[in-house]
């Protein structure tokens, strides 16, 4: 942990450094989790520290690629933190799944609405970086009810409430992002409300 943690101070304070410290940082980080990611006893510290760090290393190196991982590990950190019940709630698993999915990308996508409309380099990569994992996010989600769908149809899975609201949420989120106005139009979007709409059909 000392390593990124004195490359990215390296970074904040030197700036003739700045691009080489906080590349390196950024590497460093990465291979921190790799340490960390699989022993639970330090997972959280280690995603947390990330996080800050990549805060500040996004900051400075004003790079796409940056602010992808940032986002990256907080939603990795947030995953975490629900999946192993941390302040003694409920650890979440199987079918609700899909509702924290849902609800990831109804809040991804408000922050983007709010985002985007912000001048400057950093925001625009935060936009961007947050527009992208809601987009990869949704697929997951579409792929998900895709399969539970016809598991239904196939009688080899039970219907279930938190798989409807969580297509509802998902549709919400959906329409949200496409009737949006944003710099370039996302075809991605709306191959997936497209295809939303089928695998709601079936989910009923």
């Amino acid at each position: 942990m000392i390593t990124p943690l004195a490359l990215t101070i390296i970074a904040s304070t030197i700036i003739s450094f700045r691009q080489i410290a906080g590349g390196l940082s950024v590497i460093a980080v990465i291979m921190l989790q790799t340490l960390t990611l699989w022993q639970p006893e330090t997972r959280l510290i280690g995603l947390g520290l990330g996080i800050v760090l990549m805060l500040v290393n996004t900051k400075y190196l004003l790079t796409q690629t940056a602010a992808n991982i940032t986002v990256g590990f907080f939603l990795t950190f947030l995953s975490f933190c629900l999946g192993e019940g941390v302040l003694d709630w409920p650890p979440v698993s199987g079918v609700r799944w899909l509702l924290v999915i849902a609800i990831f990308l109804v809040i991804l996508w408000l922050l983007y609405s709010r985002i985007v409309r912000l001048s400057g380099q950093l925001f625009n990569i935060y936009a961007k970086a947050i527009d992208g994992w809601a987009i990869d996010l949704c697929s997951l989600e579409l792929s998900i009810l895709t399969i539970h769908s016809f598991g239904i149809y196939w009688e080899t899975a039970n219907p279930s409430v938190t798989a409807t609201i969580a297509a509802i949420l998902t549709l919400f989120a959906i329409g949200y992002r496409g009737f949006m106005r944003s710099p370039s139009k996302n075809s991605s979007t709306t191959f997936s409300l497209n295809n939303f709409f089928s695998v709601y059909r079936y989910s009923l």
